[in-house]
């Protein structure tokens, strides 16, 4: 009889290597040497599950680990994340366990050789050989991108370098990840969160004025829920003043007025809006160069 793979759309992300803003994700090997020359090949093994068990095949559906663990992640710079008995751990791309299974949580290797993991309710950093290299204190933390993470802990957020240094400090009541030089940072007035522009080399540079134009659905440390998606794409963010929708530059001045009830980050140019659930794109100017359908 012949064996059912299944793949569910959140584990195999083949399009990822072009990934949107805010992602992570390839792969490379956990003896890499990060002086060297030599181009580093990537792996591009995918997650596969047969009768309960998790294992991962390459590009032309070739098993290539055979399905043994509990749970599964997509390969990341040639280590993945796999469970046993509820514990986390890494394998190699020969399907050997580089990183002990030891962890309650963890997220993929990133750009910088670094993963979050989480021991006892807390959240640190391990690099790619499993020393731990920023200490478990955080009670969530966001992977490391382009070099920063968001982390919590007491309730107050901030971001830190791949040394475990502030670059924003664990004051505010929310914050999102640098997108370049600049990062947005909240604080609740009167009951709802209003956002800022935090500059990484000029601390706050705008008030609190903004509240987010956009928002997501998804899980946060297995809970699911609405989320602010404040950030910038072609150096305009999508924000709301006085529960009006518009775009301001880096420097927060308003760049672009819009009168539609949805709009969405730019990309190439185009940015997706609409109203009444007719949606199409707005160019830079504002002008809807893609009808709504």
């Amino acid at each position: 009889m012949n064996k059912i793979f299944r793949f569910p759309c959140a584990k195999i992300r083949i399009h990822h290597f072009l990934t949107i803003i805010i992602l992570l994700m390839v792969c490379t090997s956990c003896d890499i040497n990060l002086s060297e020359k030599e181009p580093v090949v990537y792996v591009k093994y995918y997650p596969i599950e047969v009768d309960s068990l998790w294992g991962y095949i390459d590009t032309t559906g070739l098993v290539v680990i055979e399905p043994q663990y509990d749970r599964a992640s997509e390969f990341s710079y040639n280590l993945a994340a796999v469970m046993i008995d509820d514990k986390w751990g890494f394998i190699n791309e020969k399907g050997q366990m580089v990183i002990e299974p030891v962890f309650e949580r963890t997220r993929n290797f990133t750009v910088d050789f670094i993963a979050a993991t989480s021991l006892d309710g807390k959240y640190g950093f391990i690099d790619n050989t499993g020393t731990v290299i920023i200490d478990y204190t955080f009670d969530y933390v966001s992977g490391f991108y382009n070099g920063s993470s968001v982390v919590r802990k007491d309730g107050k957020y901030g971001v830190i370098d791949i040394d475990g240094e502030y670059i924003i400090p664990l004051v505010f009541d929310h914050a999102n990840n640098f997108y370049g030089d600049q990062a947005f940072v909240a604080k609740e007035i009167d009951g709802e969160e209003y956002w800022a522009i935090y500059d990484r080399y000029d601390s706050l540079i705008t008030d609190f004025d903004y509240r987010p134009a956009i928002y997501y659905t998804g899980l946060s440390e297995g809970i699911s829920a609405t989320y602010p998606l404040p950030g910038f794409s072609e150096d305009k963010a999508p924000v709301m003043i006085n529960d009006k929708k518009c775009y301001i530059n880096r420097k927060g001045d308003v760049v672009l007025e819009t009168d539609h009830e949805l709009i969405n980050f730019f990309y190439d140019g185009l940015a997706y809006a609409g109203e009444d659930g007719l949606f199409g794109f707005i160019d830079s100017f504002g002008t809807m160069r893609i009808e709504p359908l």
